[in-house]
């Protein structure tokens, strides 16, 4: 069987800097690793999370001028992913979530 190609989308407004590396790391730690990441900055300049952190996949990050709300900042997001069309599954995680 063929595993799914999983892409990860996260929205974050830059003013939880260590939660969203604790997000990443824990998507790193995942038995399927994701194929892409998606981050997008909403209203906010993002840091290079892929130099600094040791990710799995390709990492794209976003930066939006404008807050546009979290459904605005996932849908940023998702408009990327389908643009690259070759995922199967999209995971959207908040930026202050854990993955177990």
């Amino acid at each position: 069987m063929v595993e799914p190609r999983i892409a990860v989308a996260v929205v974050t407004m830059g003013n939880r800097p260590a939660e969203v590396d604790a997000l990443l790391e824990s998507v790193a730690k995942q038995d399927l690793a994701p194929a892409r990441i998606v981050i997008v900055g909403n209203g906010c300049r993002l840091p290079e999370f892929a130099r600094r952190l040791s990710l799995p996949g390709e990492v794209t990050t976003i930066d939006v001028e404008e807050n546009l709300g979290c459904p605005g900042g996932r849908n940023v997001a998702l408009a990327r992913l389908r643009e690259y069309g070759d995922t199967d599954i999209v995971v959207e995680l908040d930026d202050d979530g854990l993955l177990v």
